[in-house]
């Protein structure tokens, strides 16, 4: 189903305005824009050192810390404007851009020159039909030097490894060769543009465009980043007073820097592509393709959620933002009633109130043993002995199962005889492994008592079967 426009810029305005609508703006006005913008860029550059050493003096002032160690703290060896270091958490190993980036590596390394000029799009030569199919996509995995794979594969990480696993890696793939698809067709686009403003052969034109690399496609992983991870932030290394390879982290709005970098290619594409040699116009194909599918996808929805997580976690960081956290971390639980992350933060600010803790704390637990059993101990450890009676018999089931094998006897026969009380299939099982626990520290008229009450409730079962002759054998 397509989505409503109307709602889109209600709900993901910010995105579409900085990855899209200004962007195309700045990119479309070109000089005349980017000739003012010159000018604070370089005393940005220049200011920005400054601002950076009062923050050191103030440093040296209250916490007594060496000018050399507070520079060191705040200085990085990154060449000014490289662009690193999103700040969303990876989903999930990115296999796909891993391979990606494999991938083109190799490819770089292993083809000679001679089998490269063949797969470029439009490949060198007299290329047979299906050399052009397959160039039409095997040219965004060719490179033409070192530094031109290095910066792609650079990008193509840092943008790709966040999105993969937002996206879903199936849909990734399929979107990535869209990217690729999108981005040689609107330089196909273009030429056919040109031939005919300027009165050229189209064909000519073509066969003389020999463009080859991943950008293209890498615009597109930057378009789907610009919608669905709008609310993050990127670090951009600022030059040290135009030092090459010494510069200060920036932190800054990831959707702004990415548009920033598509007006530079709207105004490439229209201002600068045949002196240039970049193909801007793939990077344009791309990138619209990227925020297309994005659209088309609804990803500005997915993001709304996690956009509100992630101010909340920002908030709660701040003493004076707890409040405002709490707020917003309840309206993600509506949403998504079983995240963790938000079931931690309400759970540690509901500390003083125990009817709210325990809720917090059983759904918390419930969430652990379905993904990290480890958490799932931890938390109980750090609670326990509170909160016994909001957890399900079920689960204290599991964790008399978990310390009687690990010979913490106090702690499974707790959460076995709470787990007993309830009826259920589980109440067999608690009763068995508590009379066990009993025998294990050598209790022998509690684990007989245990085994009594269990041949009594489940009379003409496999427990208490076992249960009779346990205490036969052992209490005569």
């Amino acid at each position: 189903m397509a989505n409503n426009p109307v709602s889109i810029f209600q709900k993901g305005s910010w995105a579409y305005l900085g990855g899209l609508i200004l962007p195309l703006i700045i990119g479309i006005l070109g000089p005349a824009i980017l000739s003012l913008l010159r000018p604070v860029i370089l005393i940005f550059i220049w200011v920005f050192p400054l601002i950076v050493y009062i923050r050191i003096l103030n440093n040296r002032i209250e916490h007594k810390e060496d000018f050399a160690g507070g520079f060191l703290r705040y200085v990085t060896l990154m060449p000014g404007g490289t662009v690193y270091n999103a700040d969303l958490a990876k989903t999930d190993i990115p296999f796909v851009t891993i391979s990606l980036i494999a991938i083109n590596t190799v490819l770089f390394f292993a083809l000679p020159e001679e089998i490269t000029v063949k797969y470029l799009f439009y490949p060198v030569g007299d290329p047979s039909l299906t050399q052009v199919a397959v160039a039409f996509f095997a040219n965004a995995f060719l490179h033409a030097d070192f530094s031109h794979l290095f910066g792609n594969m650079f990008f193509l990480w840092i943008f790709g490894s966040v999105v993969e696993g937002r996206v879903g890696f199936q849909r990734y793939i399929l979107l990535y060769f869209f990217f690729i698809a999108a981005s040689n067709f609107l330089t196909i686009f273009f030429l056919i543009g040109s031939s005919l403003w300027n009165s050229e052969n189209f064909w000519q034109l073509f066969t003389d465009s020999h463009g080859l690399g991943a950008s293209g496609a890498i615009s597109g992983v930057m378009g789907l980043f610009a919608i669905r991870c709008y609310f993050s932030s990127v670090t951009i290394a600022i030059p040290f007073l135009l030092m090459p390879f010494i510069s200060f982290p920036l932190r800054m709005q990831g959707v702004v820097l990415v548009g920033l970098f598509f007006a530079l290619d709207i105004k490439g594409s229209l201002y600068g592509l045949e002196d240039s040699g970049i193909d801007y116009w793939a990077h344009v194909g791309g990138y619209l393709a990227g925020i297309y599918a994005a659209w088309r996808l609804g990803m500005h929805k997915e993001a709304e959620g996690e956009a509100q997580k992630y101010r909340a976690g920002n908030l709660s960081r701040e003493y004076l933002g707890r409040q405002e956290a709490t707020e917003s971390y309840l309206e993600v639980l509506k949403r998504e009633p079983g995240d963790i992350q938000t079931l931690e933060h309400l759970l540690a600010v509901s500390s003083y109130n125990d009817e709210k803790s325990g809720y917090y704390y059983n759904l918390l637990m419930e969430e652990f043993f379905k993904h990290d059993l480890s958490r799932a101990i931890g938390l109980f450890r750090g609670h326990y002995p509170s909160h016994m009676k909001v957890l399900s018999s079920k689960t204290l089931l599991k964790l008399g199962r978990y310390f009687f094998e690990k010979n913490e006897q106090v702690k499974a026969m707790t959460c076995l005889e709470f787990a007993s009380l309830e009826s259920g299939p589980w109440q067999a099982k608690a009763l068995t492994l508590l009379a066990d626990s009993y025998v294990a520290i050598d209790n022998r008229a509690m684990a007989c008592k245990t085994w009594e009450d269990l041949i009594e409730k489940f009379p003409e079962t496999l427990f208490a079967e076992e249960a009779e002759r346990k205490c036969i054998k052992l209490c005569g």
